[in-house]
């Protein structure tokens, strides 16, 4: 299904802004209005998670032994 948005380029309604929040529950939208949760380092973390960085390029992780 596809959805217009205001400058008349169709998107898919996963790559839609304007859906976004539209399976988040109640409690947690209002927890990012009053700014108790902070959506951009949440995303941030999960790209990284993803192993990429803000440009969707990926990140090698440096991987380090653990010492016992």
């Amino acid at each position: 299904m596809k959805t217009e948005i205001t400058n008349e380029i169709e998107l898919e309604d996963e790559m839609n802004p304007d859906f976004l929040f539209s399976t988040t529950w109640n409690d947690l939208l209002i927890q990012i209005v009053k700014g108790e949760i902070d959506p951009v380092q949440i995303a941030k973390k999960t790209l990284a998670d993803r192993g990429l960085n803000e440009a969707n390029n990926y990140q090698y992780l440096t991987w380090k032994p653990r010492r016992r």
